[in-house]
Order: structure tokens, then C-alpha cells, then sequence
């Protein structure tokens, strides 16, 4: 490689971000990258645990499993450090809050020849991770914490339910298989609006997570920032598409947009841009349009290519002025 603009890493160091980063058998090392292991993703019941950062990168394909490429840039490095997979781990255990870095807990992970050049990947690392969240701001825990409270709310009426049916005990109850059948169903009636808002704000705080580490990927990775510091595999296919012209699908997606919002102002519905490019992501994949990679297009990539300037703020503006008219 060149200077330190385009300085790149490679397997040693990691192999040891995968010892700081995977307790619980999550992660696997390949010659070309750390990935995810397939019973992680089938397995995990951890809120958003199978996310990387594939489905914000232009240049990647979003069904991927693959969290860190080889060779890789302090920006991949930044990227890596946010998934949920190296959460609580002696990795991220070397973040404050704000993502700057524990000086002490930097020199005891990284240590010897190596170890320095390592410090300094993952002090630029967190500058990107800094500068992301300025931008972005810390996420939004306020649904995740409203799951939890539901979830323990649920379990309290269930267990309250069940000692009232006289079936607090799965094996020793005194009942025949039917009646026992039965007074199960009655508990799980009872239970079930609240379980159904648990669901529902533990669904919401999946996408909110999704949404803030996409966007959090799509700031570490911005142009103005990747001009100082640029993988060759990401020039190259900036300088190529720069050359080309706009995909015919960007007109369809800017169509569908404006028919989206025609639709669900006729609702008194003002959905927001990163919804509006779910959408049209999934119309996409049922229609099999995709990127000039062949790979699915994620509604990150088409919110940041497609739709600047489309918007339903003005309908919505328009609505919230007659009511208060009223």
C-alpha cells in the first residue's frame, strides 16, 4: 500500500479483534474477512444480532454475514466495532459512550510491535465512530426500554394467571391433559394484548436499532470523508460510477416514492423517507430489480441515492395547519 491515507490491515490484526470481540462463538475468521457463523444468525435471540454493516455499503451485498473484510480500512474497522454480534465484549468494553477510547484498556489489548500500530487503527476508528454519532446523535433506546417493561409486565400476569388456574406447576397441577390444555388457553387470552404490545414495541426497536446503524455505516463512509481516507476497491468503483449514467432504476424509485406519499396523504399519512425506501426496497426484490452489482438494493442505499428532495413534509405541514385552523 501507499502512505497512511490509504492504510489497510490485515489478518493478524483480525485475528485479534476476534479473540477481543467473539465470547460467545459468534464470529469465524477467513482468509478474506470475519463472519458471522451460520448457527449465530439461526440461532441468536439477540435484538438485531445477526445485522452487519453489508446492507449501508454501497459495494456489498446486504444478505452477507460478512462483519470485517480483508484487508480493511480504520473506516471497516469503525463499522465492525458497531455490531451488535461484538457487543459487551472486550472490544467494545474499550469504548466510553461517546465511542472515545479508554487509553488504558487500549494499552493493556494491544501490547508489543504490532500492538501500536493496532492502537492507532483503532484510535482513527474511533474518530470516524465519533464524528458518525455527532452527526447522527446516540441511539434511541426508549422502544427497547418499553419492551422490556412490557415483556416483565407479561410474565408477571402469567405467572399471577397461572397460580389463580392452580397451574403454576407444568407437571404436578392434578389435571387431565384436556383441562390442563384448556386452562393454558385461558392464560394465554389473557396475556395476549399486552404480549401483542411487546411484540409490537420490540419490532420497532429492532428497526430504530437497524436504522441508527445504518445510518452511523452511511456517516463513517461519507464521500467528503472517504477522500481522506479510501480503501482501492472503494475508489475504483467511486470513480467508475461517477463516469456512468444515473441507473434506470433511480427514476422508477423516484416515481414510486411520489405515488407512496400520493397514497398515504390520501390517508392523512406522512411517512418518512428511510419507511418510503423500505417500501420500495421490497418492491424492488419482488420485481428482481437490483444494483449494477446483481445484488439486491438495501432502502438506505436508494434513501441516499433516490430520493434527496422527495418528501412528504409539505402535505403534512399543509394538514397540520388546517387542524389547527379548525
Amino acid at each position: 500500500m501507499g502512505g497512511a491515507v490509504n492504510q489497510t490491515y490485515g489478518r493478524a490484526f483480525a485475528q485479534r479483534l476476534v479473540e477481543l470481540a467473539d465470547g460467545n462463538g459468534n464470529m469465524e475468521l477467513r482468509d478474506d474477512g470475519i463472519y458471522l457463523t451460520q448457527l449465530w444468525v439461526e440461532e441468536t435471540e439477540q435484538v438485531n444480532g445477526d445485522w452487519t454493516p453489508q446492507g449501508a455499503l454501497t459495494d456489498s451485498d446486504p444478505g452477507s454475514r460478512k462483519l470485517l473484510p480483508i484487508p480493511f480500512s480504520s473506516r471497516d474497522l469503525a463499522a465492525f466495532i458497531l455490531c451488535p454480534a461484538a457487543a459487551a465484549s472486550a472490544l467494545t468494553d474499550l469504548f466510553e459512550k461517546t465511542w472515545k477510547l479508554d487509553p488504558e484498556k487500549l494499552r493493556d489489548a494491544f501490547v508489543g510491535a504490532p500492538g501500536i500500530r493496532y492502537a492507532d487503527a483503532m484510535q482513527k476508528a474511533s474518530d470516524h465512530l465519533v464524528r458518525a454519532q455527532r452527526i447522527v446523535g446516540a441511539e434511541d433506546h426508549a422502544q427497547e426500554k418499553l419492551a422490556r417493561s412490557l415483556q416483565e409486565k407479561c410474565q408477571t400476569m402469567r405467572r399471577t394467571a397461572r397460580e389463580r388456574l392452580g397451574i403454576s406447576s407444568v407437571s404436578e397441577h392434578g389435571l387431565n391433559d384436556e383441562e390442563y390444555i384448556l386452562r393454558v388457553n385461558q392464560v394465554n387470552e389473557e396475556v395476549a394484548v399486552i404480549k401483542a404490545k411487546c411484540n409490537d414495541a420490540r419490532r420497532r426497536a429492532e428497526k430504530e436499532t437497524v436504522r441508527w446503524l445504518d445510518a452511523m455505516v452511511e456517516q463513517i463512509f461519507m464521500q467528503e470523508s472517504v477522500q481522506k481516507e479510501v480503501t482501492p476497491r472503494t475508489q475504483t468503483r467511486a470513480q467508475s460510477e461517477a463516469n456512468q449514467p444515473p441507473p434506470e432504476w433511480i427514476g422508477l424509485a423516484q416515481e414510486l416514492a411520489k405515488a407512496i406519499y400520493k397514497r398515504q396523504k390520501e390517508r392523512d399519512l406522512y411517512p418518512n423517507q428511510v419507511d418510503v425506501a423500505d417500501e420500495i426496497a421490497r418492491d424492488f426484490r419482488e420485481r428482481g430489480i437490483s444494483g449494477v452489482s446483481g445484488k439486491p438494493l438495501s432502502g438506505a442505499y436508494i434513501k441516499r441515492h433516490a430520493l434527496k428532495g422527495i418528501s412528504g413534509e409539505k402535505g403534512r405541514q399543509l394538514s397540520t395547519s388546517n387542524k389547527r385552523g379548525k
